[in-house]
């Protein structure tokens, strides 16, 4: 049995971690296929099922566990982005038949899970 600690959905009072703000946006602009949003204090993305990330330079490492229509996807993405030199590349940590977990440039995990419950795909 595979043990998965699950984080409340995130909002704006809960950002994570993300010391190159720039970097970071690349990074997730690629791997989730659409921009951010900025906000007062970083930039904010919209996911399935009512989802959100918030990156910040003040918020907090983590590992995030997200439902997604098909994890394949986002390691897809990540495999296939146009990376930039010099730039912080983050890196697969683990795929499954059913999941795959990247860190981010600042560290942060992510583990996108495949489920049938995510609702129509975003990708």
């Amino acid at each position: 049995m595979r043990r998965t600690s699950y984080l409340p959905r995130m909002t704006n009072k809960q950002p994570i971690f993300a010391s190159d703000l720039p970097a970071s946006a690349h990074w997730y602009t690629d791997v989730l296929g659409h921009p951010g949003t900025p906000t007062p204090d970083g930039l904010r993305f919209d996911l399935v099922n009512g989802y959100s990330l918030l990156l910040s330079a003040r918020g907090q490492p983590a590992k995030v566990v997200l439902p997604v229509p098909e994890a394949a996807a986002y390691q897809q993405r990540f495999e296939q982005r146009v990376t930039v030199n010099g730039e912080n590349q983050g890196r697969i940590l683990e795929t499954q038949s059913d999941s795959v977990t990247l860190v981010d440039p600042a560290g942060n995990h992510l583990q996108f899970i495949t489920s049938l419950s995510a609702g129509p795909p975003d990708c």
